[in-house]
């Protein structure tokens, strides 16, 4: 698992999962100015605590979507998009941006 975090390669087969590679946020955000979109914000879906919202929801055998539980993990999403290095801890990452020299109204 340390070589993951390390590398951010993922082989195909390992715990059963796919071929993949885990970009930061920064790096990602640099992958779309490479490839010429300006205004790039990059955003934390689940945010950092999802998984303990995951594990509190396979315990109550239902769903805490509502719940004050998942309202707090909500506002820590929230709170963590400044924070580039915080928004890896989400499981998946939203990358936004414009195509260079094209702004929508």
């Amino acid at each position: 698992m340390t070589d993951i975090l390390a590398t951010g390669r993922h082989e195909p087969g390992r715990k059963g999962f796919t071929a993949a590679y885990f970009h930061t946020a920064d790096e990602l955000a640099e992958e779309l100015r490479s490839v010429g979109f300006d205004d790039v914000h990059i955003y934390g879906v689940e945010g950092p605590t999802w998984s303990l919202l995951k594990a509190a929801e396979l315990q109550a055998g239902e769903s805490l979507i509502g719940s004050p539980m998942f309202q707090a993990a909500l506002a820590a999403a929230r709170a963590a998009e400044p924070y580039p290095e915080l928004l890896a801890a989400s499981s998946h990452m939203l990358a936004i941006g414009h195509p260079s020299g094209r702004r929508t109204p």
